[in-house]
């Protein structure tokens, strides 16, 4: 009631109305309202995942009163409270104290990530909620050997695959553990991969649909993944890239775990021989993160940026300098937002390096208990908490593992925030102190903050931006001669067969007589157009207004000159 009570309270500080797209969700509208105009699922080409079951839960939503983005943000805002309550029963599976249940599932959900995407129709919350609750039954099986258990863990992993596929990682981690768990006698060996069969089974039913004759519903982009992991997996540069996207990865999910992370007591802390091991796990991690540093910034090739990291490295997407993005405006890179002043992200990255130190110290507390040599412990008799704990760790390598070789944005980490948060639970005390409680309780405080704060932030400049082309539209202006940003363009003309051409956005412009861009313009509008109104809307981040203007162009297009 609590954390539900505060997911809540957020929300009704961040206002999350707004009849508009967000991000790529404006493609994963366009399916849903395919469905309710048709009854047939038709997703665009600007669509890589299997989508099915996204679908179906924003269609559920726009059945009362219609289609539109408030009911698909609805839909999503409530399945980023169930996130929330799964990641909170996740961590009571694996018998963590109910307090550090609580911590777990809030820098979970308040996550900068993971608490923006829940105002969007992104697959990201739905597809964590998916993923988190299937775990929490995969845990529950592994501890008591329950059939209903394994029943619906399967279920749930079947629904987060045919949400996005890499969903296929619970169930193949699941098998693994199941037999180290138990053994791999006959009835083991079935119960583990049974659940790995389903899920593929139903992921390669729903692509044998997708193409079926005359279907015409396989997307664009829908193997662009395959393909491009693929041809990674022959490129020698994939190492390299895979190490440096690690090491950024492992900088991400510490940093939007770290109040579970400092919840840790070291000096209390036992490894797996019965030694108090807290402290030296806490070396090897800080000796650890710092080795990386230093080799991945003096060996050859791209080195990581500082956070937040640009998408050079295939890695930025939501978290940018001026808080929550994309910026998907024309000439975002040239004006954009300012970067949130004051050295701010200075001690973001301190704490990044410190919180990845920390996870890779507790991973190795993890591995210690569960590799130790005892003289009672074979192979394939982990005992529940340490089977448990490997599971959930497991899960997240295997997720990871196409992802480091492709390439990813920083929102594809979501996901593992739950399973690595409740992780942890074997590592906190039962009860904790006042005192004990004040880092946590402070680094959460500031998390949240920032996360309200940066999404307010994000929906403003975006409810300004969806009005200014409102106002264009009432003038008889149609989308074709206008550049209104991403979403918009995307929204009205996505055509899977459009080239772009420079220096016009490549978004599905077909002529940019008007550009809706950020402002303030220092050096003047752009060359050949002339600004014909400029907004503000207020910041929180920010002791100033932002600024949002309409250019128009005054002279000929190279296509008029033609």
């Amino acid at each position: 009631m609590l954390l539900i009570a505060l997911w809540v309270f957020a929300l009704a500080l961040v206002n999350p109305t707004g009849d508009f797209p967000l991000n790529d969700d404006w493609s994963f509208a366009h399916a849903v309202k395919a469905l309710l105009d048709t009854g047939e699922f038709r997703p665009t080409g600007w669509t890589s995942m299997t989508l099915l079951m996204q679908t179906l839960w924003g269609a559920l939503f726009c059945l009362p009163a219609g289609f539109s983005f408030d009911a698909l943000r609805l839909s999503s805002l409530v399945a980023g409270a169930a996130g929330i309550v799964a990641t909170y029963l996740l961590t009571l599976e694996l018998r963590g104290p109910r307090w550090f249940a609580v911590l777990a599932a809030t820098c979970c959900g308040f996550s900068p990530l993971y608490f923006s995407l829940s105002h969007t129709f992104m697959t990201d919350a739905p597809f964590t909620a998916l993923t988190t609750f299937s775990a929490v039954f995969f845990v529950r099986a592994l501890r008591t050997d329950s059939s209903s258990s394994l029943v619906a863990a399967t279920l749930l992993a079947v629904a987060a695959t045919l949400t996005r596929q890499l969903a296929v990682a619970l169930p193949i981690a699941f098998a693994l553990s199941m037999l180290l768990h138990r053994g791999v006698a006959r009835r083991n060996l079935m119960r583990a991969l049974a659940p790995a069969l389903c899920s593929a089974g139903a992921l390669l039913a729903f692509q044998h649909w997708l193409a079926g004759a005359g279907a015409g519903r396989t997307p664009a982009l829908h193997d662009r993944f395959t393909a491009v992991l693929l041809s990674a997996l022959g490129d020698v540069g994939t190492l390299r890239k895979a190490a440096v996207d690690g090491y950024v990865a492992l900088l991400y999910v510490g940093l939007f775990v770290l109040p579970a992370l400092s919840a840790i007591e070291w000096n209390r802390v036992e490894g797996g021989s019965g030694r108090r091991s807290g402290w030296f796990a806490m070396a090897l991690g800080g000796a650890t993160v710092l080795a990386a540093t230093a080799l991945l910034w003096v060996s050859p090739g791209p080195s990581p940026q500082s956070m937040p990291v640009t998408s050079r490295l295939g890695i930025g997407n939501v978290l940018v300098p001026s808080g929550i993005g994309p910026l998907t405006l024309a000439h975002h890179n040239v004006w954009g937002l300012p970067a949130i002043p004051g050295g701010f992200w200075i001690v973001v990255n301190a704490c990044a390096l410190a919180a990845g130190a920390l996870l890779v110290g507790a991973v190795s507390l993890h591995g210690s208990r569960i590799v130790s040599a005892r003289p009672e412990r074979k192979l394939g008799k982990l005992e529940d908490t340490e089977a448990a704990a490997f599971f959930l760790l497991l899960t997240v390598t295997v997720y990871l593992l196409p992802l480091l070789a492709t390439g990813f944005f920083d929102r594809y980490l979501i996901p593992v925030l739950p399973l690595v948060a409740a992780s942890l639970a074997q590592l906190v005390p039962r009860r904790i102190s006042v005192r004990s409680a004040l880092l946590p309780s402070l680094s959460m405080a500031c998390v949240l903050l920032f996360s309200v704060a940066a999404t307010r932030d994000y929906l403003e400049w975006n409810r300004t931006r969806w009005r200014v082309l409102g106002e264009l539209a009432q003038r008889g202006i149609g989308p074709e001669r206008i550049d209104g940003g991403f979403e918009f363009n995307g929204w009205h003309l996505y055509d899977p067969g459009y080239r772009p051409e420079p220096p016009r956005s490549w978004w599905w412009v077909h002529d940019d007589a008007y550009k809706v861009t950020f402002g303030p313009l220092p050096f003047g509008p752009l060359p050949g157009y002339q600004v014909r109104a400029e907004y503000r809307f207020p910041r929180l981040l920010q002791s100033t207004a932002g600024r949002m203007v309409v250019q128009e162009r005054i002279s000929p297009s190279r296509t008029d000159e033609e």
